[in-house]
């Protein structure tokens, strides 16, 4: 799913890898772009539209991307939610 007109990413570049992914394996997220000190939250919403996970992306030093371990989800389509430090992005998610 490519971005939307109403994304507000600040110069960042939003990844999301790999999708679809499998339920035994990690769906990472990653902001490349120019650190500003601060923290944006990454949400993993179901189908439904619950809270799955969530988790602090710092928009600090090396900007390393953060994981979600999907083996606990059940397959189906779920949407990732990034907000937070003037972000906004939404990216539709793939379990297999």
């Amino acid at each position: 799913m490519q971005g939307t007109p109403d994304e507000q990413l600040q110069g960042f570049t939003l990844q999301v890898y790999p999708n679809p992914v499998g339920t035994e394996a990690q769906l990472r997220v990653k902001l490349t772009g120019t650190p500003n000190g601060k923290t944006a939250q990454a949400t993993l919403i179901n189908s439904i539209g619950q809270e799955v996970a969530r988790r602090d992306v710092p928009l600090t030093g090396a900007l390393a991307p953060v994981s979600f371990d999907t083996r606990p989800l059940s397959p189906g389509v779920y949407l990732l939610r990034l907000s937070g430090a003037g972000l906004h992005a939404t990216r539709r998610i793939v379990i297999e």
